[in-house]
């Protein structure tokens, strides 16, 4: 640990992992509840376009991204709540449109000098000084959306309908949540990757949710586990030389595995 924390840019790439994992883990459980993995999915994919833009003008890679993600995913929100159409539906289309653009603008300038599989499968390297920061506020982003809109995504990952009789306005607090999902995608995605980011969006709040079922509780739980494994994924990866990112995702997921223990020892004990 002491090796990590001793040189610059692995300090500052092992604190970027951390507080990645850290406040991705905070929606997780929601992302689990509301069942919408497929669009932190779609989410990361639709990045790669918006990131093949900023590398071609040449501006911040963070928001021009997260501007183009943010742009598609209330576009995908009013779409299908205006017109009632299937938000999966709507979803993959926009994925598949986006990754054709991102392709496109890639080879519209081949002289760019830019490891593309970094992107898409992450590099704890392209993490600076300026990410951390960016990391940072998203990390207090995603603690106030929980402290401010806690009751109104519980009810609406539940059950929608009910949400509305309750006097929630579903449809703006669909659209925030939307929002910070995409700015979590596009924040985080250095670290992981493209392929990988849902994997590390989804792993720590389905974990907590086998083991405790109460939200409040299953928020801290899955922010434990992200830690750890954020921790454990990191220094593994430095000690055997391997993608950070991906080593972090097998830890989570070695997690997971984990967390249907108790299931099946109680499983066990009613037989």
């Amino acid at each position: 640990m002491h090796e990590i924390l001793s040189v610059g840019f692995l300090r500052i790439a092992f604190f970027g992992a951390v507080i990645s994992a850290l406040s991705t883990s905070l929606i997780s459980v929601f992302i689990a509840l509301k069942k919408v993995s497929y669009m932190s999915e779609a989410f990361a994919h639709m990045s790669f376009a918006g990131i093949a833009l900023a590398l071609i003008l040449g501006w911040n890679i963070n928001i021009i991204t997260f501007i183009f993600v943010l742009i598609l995913a209330v576009t995908i929100g009013l779409i299908s709540k205006r017109f009632r159409m299937e938000e999966s539906n709507i979803t993959t289309i926009f994925l598949s449109i986006s990754m054709a653009l991102g392709v496109i603008l890639i080879s519209m300038n081949r002289s760019l000098n830019v490891d593309i599989a970094g992107f898409l499968f992450g590099n704890i390297l392209f993490v600076s000084m300026g990410d951390l920061y960016y990391l940072i506020a998203l990390f207090v982003i995603n603690l106030l959306f929980i402290i401010l809109f806690f009751k109104e995504i519980f009810y609406i990952a539940y059950n929608e309908e009910i949400a509305e009789i309750y006097g929630i306005n579903t449809k703006l607090v669909y659209l925030i949540f939307l929002a910070v999902l995409a700015a979590n995608i596009v924040i985080s995605v250095k670290i992981t990757g493209i392929i990988l980011i849902t994997a590390q969006m989804i792993l720590p709040g389905m974990t907590a949710l086998n083991i405790i079922k109460r939200v409040k509780w299953a928020i801290v739980l899955s922010a434990l586990i992200a830690l750890s494994s954020s921790i454990i994924g990191f220094i593994l990866s430095f000690k055997l030389d391997m993608p950070s990112g991906a080593v972090i995702v097998i830890v989570m997921f070695f997690m997971f595995l984990v967390s249907f223990i108790p299931s099946l020892i109680k499983k066990k004990e009613t037989i």
